[in-house]
């Protein structure tokens, strides 16, 4: 249809395999769930055709990382919030530990709330959400 890149979301608050709802740590069979959604779409659409990953920064940092790790051979266009944007310092850990591109944004009000992201060099995209974020002034 001459898109050249889509989106999709891995994350499943209903997977029966979920076994903790609370911290949102997946199981194998979560992850292998995630990891198979991937590969399914990469296998599907054109190699052409980027694809890009959200997780919507639900999960903890060991469940965040060893997803960027599983995913990553699909040569994805970012991850976007593997763990919550507001945890830094994991965001970083995985940021470091992967050639992937991590996103991460749209849940931070204001320019303060990305600083420290910027100043640590956690994420290599920044996506706001304009009205979130204090809207178009505020996101310039």
């Amino acid at each position: 249809m001459g898109s050249t890149a889509l989106a999709i979301d891995i994350d499943e608050a209903t997977d029966p395999a979920c076994f903790d709802r609370v911290n949102w740590t997946a199981s194998n069979g979560e992850i292998d769930r995630m990891v198979k959604e991937v590969a399914f779409v990469r296998n599907t659409v054109s190699p052409s055709v980027d694809l890009a990953v959200d997780i919507h920064g639900r999960y903890d940092a060991t469940t965040g990382k060893r997803v960027a790790i599983e995913v990553e051979p699909f040569r994805i266009l970012w991850l976007e919030e593997p763990v919550p944007p507001k945890n830094v310092d994991a965001l970083r850990d995985i940021r470091q530990a992967m050639r992937t591109p991590i996103c991460a944004g749209e849940n931070l009000f204001l320019c303060h709330g990305f600083r420290e992201l910027l100043e640590k060099r956690a994420v290599d995209l920044i996506m706001p959400d304009i009205q979130r974020c204090g809207r178009l002034l505020e996101a310039r």
